[in-house]
């Protein structure tokens, strides 16, 4: 994913269109951000299970 900015953290919070989807809120944990290497490493909690729901909500921030 890279890095990841504040702004695309509240875009995941509040929900993200994934394509035919608007997902529901969900809770969002940054646990690390390495600058050097451009990764971030997030725990994120959702409330229901679409087909390859995370990868896509990551996608939709970008």
């Amino acid at each position: 994913m890279g890095g990841i900015t504040n702004d695309e953290v509240e875009r995941l919070r509040a929900g993200v269109d994934i394509g035919d989807y608007v997902t529901r809120e969900a809770e969002i944990k940054i646990l690390k951000i390495d600058k050097e290497k451009n990764i971030s490493r997030l725990e994120i909690t959702i409330h229901e299970g679409k087909n390859r729901q995370v990868r896509k909500m990551c996608e939709a921030i970008r």
